[in-house]
């Protein structure tokens, strides 16, 4: 193997402090903006460090590799990486529906693309039903939709002010708050 693992792990530490210094300035006092502000980049740089690993596995498995090398390369047992990766097996456990509210599964949403994500979903006619791990879960509808994602520390205050504008909360993956609403709807 090319790098040392402590090297690499040093690297992926750094990253959201690399990118404050880059967009901001370098990193000096833990005031609760920087801190909330690295929170976000720390997260992010998880999201996106999750759905790599499930690109990763998925390349994995299309070229041959086994569970159990999968499992001994990410530290998982044989059990726990089929777990944790096989899409098939997250499909087959879908409650049986008919066609007409089958769940649709769009895999590889993270913070930073799960907004888009659900704005084109919705305008092609897709109702967001609920959160999976790096997964938006939809079903058909006869209508197009429009999603809100909002954060903070409860969720009341946003359906005490979203409700009368005709959102409905739909997913919690706290502290985000997702909410969702018929697009075109009369006001």
């Amino acid at each position: 193997m090319g790098e040392d693992p402590e090297e690499l792990r040093s690297r992926v530490r750094r990253l959201a402090l690399d990118w404050h210094a880059e967009t901001h300035e370098q990193f000096r006092e833990a005031t609760a903006e920087t801190i909330t502000e690295m929170l976000r980049a720390s997260t992010a740089v998880l999201d996106e460090a999750r759905l790599d690993q499930h690109r990763w596995v998925e390349v994995a498995r299309q070229s041959g590799l086994s569970w159990t090398e999968i499992g001994g390369a990410v530290g998982l047992s044989k059990q726990g990486v089929a777990q944790k990766f096989d899409r098939a097996k997250l499909k087959s456990e879908q409650p049986e529906s008919s066609s007409k509210n089958q769940e649709i599964i769009r895999f590889g949403a993270t913070l930073l693309n799960e907004v888009k994500m659900l704005e084109v979903e919705g305008r092609n006619g897709l109702e967001l039903q609920r959160l999976a791990p790096l997964s938006l879960i939809f079903t058909r509808s006869t209508h197009q939709w429009e999603y809100k994602r909002v954060s903070g520390l409860s969720i009341e205050e946003f359906k005490a002010s979203l409700s009368p504008a005709g959102w409905t909360h739909v997913a919690s993956n706290t502290p985000f708050y997702y909410f969702k609403r018929p697009l075109n709807r009369e006001e």
